[in-house]
């Protein structure tokens, strides 16, 4: 009998699905928001974890929702905003989240390209910098036709 249950249960499909009706989008999104309000949440990708989804499943939801992309974007600065305020207390270490902060706020993300690409002129006029340094971005931060 037990050889019979473990044979059912390893066909047990473990991974989360993400919602595809509208409804169920926004119910998702809403929960999303609440969730990074929690005060004992510090690390975003978490929530897509704990509902066995890749963060980029959830990510990808935004390129296909403008509500579920509000809300995502909303839940990152939550987090983000979360975790600056404790550094500043002293209650993480400013480093890690000075490290991870581009990964909240995509306005420190592009000011830490620009200053980056700025910084890596060189005499002849080219722009030069590690693509490893920008794995962080968003296609649309680097525009090399300039």
């Amino acid at each position: 009998m037990s050889a019979k249950k473990n044979k059912k249960d390893s066909n047990k499909n473990i991974l989360g699905v993400l919602p595809e009706t509208e409804e169920n989008i926004r119910l998702l999104a809403n929960e999303l928001v609440e969730w990074a309000k929690k005060d004992e949440v510090l690390n975003f990708d978490d929530f897509a974890l704990n509902k066995s989804f890749l963060p980029n499943e959830l990510f990808q939801l935004t390129e296909k929702n403008d509500y579920f992309s509000k809300a995502y974007n909303m839940a990152l600065r939550i987090v983000g905003s979360r975790l600056e305020s404790l550094a500043f207390l002293g209650k993480l270490d400013k480093s890690l989240v000075l490290a991870t902060m581009p990964l909240y706020s995509p306005e420190y993300r592009k000011w830490l390209l620009k200053l980056k690409l700025k910084d890596e002129k060189t005499s002849e006029g080219k722009t030069v910098f590690n693509i490893l340094d920008c794995i962080y971005c968003k296609p649309d931060c680097i525009n090399l036709s300039k």
